[in-house]
């Protein structure tokens, strides 16, 4: 039984680190950007604690994720985000968790005063209302808040529509970096998360971004006791790589498609997947 929650607490980590990525970017005001995302991930081992490689004793673990953002300029000086994820979770082929993970609700500034692309980030994060007591929950179960800065060019990766009035072509590349630190009411451990992408302009307006991602748990938390009985540890580690291709489809409309792997981490799976997305922006 041990072993088995072991192996459902490394998938439900694995749902805690498929929020989408953060953004260095203010909208003007009264713009609006959409962003619906759906990923699917897959794996047979993980890594334990101390960051050895094991097989799953319960087999191969199934993921898919549906992430929904929205974002809206209220102001020169400051942008309204939000997002919720829907999540499901297969071991062996059955399903054992499914429905709605945390919401997220806050604020981006910008740090200078009269330069876009540099940006702070302040965030309410709300479990979605999953039950907090079973053995595999769809999110961390707790109140929490993160603090995030970023810093990038000064154009839009997702305005890339030559149809849109006002365009402009960005550079042939680009670089984007920052981090955040999470915290909650209670287990797990204060998280920080810290990243690098570069971006690159490639032919017939499909562009590209590599990205470089880091998670880490400062501690590890408290260990908590289910509703059977057993110990489990709430927190992990994870470096990740992806690579994310973008192309616009005409009024606002693009599309992104993003391959991503775990590289190496502690109570986390050894993953592969696939990110798709499509955006929408637009004015009042």
């Amino acid at each position: 039984m041990l072993k088995k929650l072991q192996v459902l607490f490394v998938a439900g980590a694995l749902l805690c680190v498929s929020q989408a990525q953060a953004g260095n970017w203010l909208r003007n005001e009264h713009e609006r950007l959409y962003t619906a995302e759906v990923k699917f991930s897959a794996y047979n081992d993980h890594w334990d604690q101390y960051g050895t490689l094991i097989p799953n004793g319960q087999g191969h673990v199934n993921r898919q994720d549906s992430y929904q953002s929205f974002e809206y300029g209220y102001s020169y000086y400051y942008t309204l985000v939000g997002g919720v994820g829907i999540h499901n979770i297969e071991i062996a082929g059955a399903s054992v968790a499914s429905g709605l993970g945390d919401i997220d609700l806050g604020v981006r500034g910008r740090i200078h005063h009269d330069q876009n692309g540099k940006a702070w980030e302040l965030k309410l994060l709300v479990p979605g209302g999953y039950d907090n007591s079973a053995p595999q929950r769809l999110g961390y179960g707790r109140f929490g808040a993160e603090a995030g800065v970023y810093f990038g060019e000064q154009f839009d990766p997702y305005d890339i529509d030559p149809y849109r009035p006002g365009y402009q072509a960005p550079p042939d590349s680009s670089w984007e970096y920052g981090g955040r630190i999470q915290a909650w009411m209670g287990a797990p451990a204060p998280e920080v998360m810290g990243y690098i992408k570069w971006n690159h302009s490639l032919p017939r307006d499909w562009s590209m971004s590599a990205i470089l991602e880091n998670t880490s748990s400062l501690g590890q938390g408290t260990t908590e006791y289910d509703n059977l009985g057993a110990p489990r540890q709430p927190f992990y580690d994870v470096l990740l790589t992806k690579v994310e291709f973008k192309h616009p489809i005409g009024d606002g409309w693009s599309f992104h498609i993003t391959p991503l792997v775990n590289l190496a981490g502690s109570n986390i799976g050894k993953a592969t997947g696939v990110t798709f997305g499509l955006n929408r922006l637009w004015m009042k």
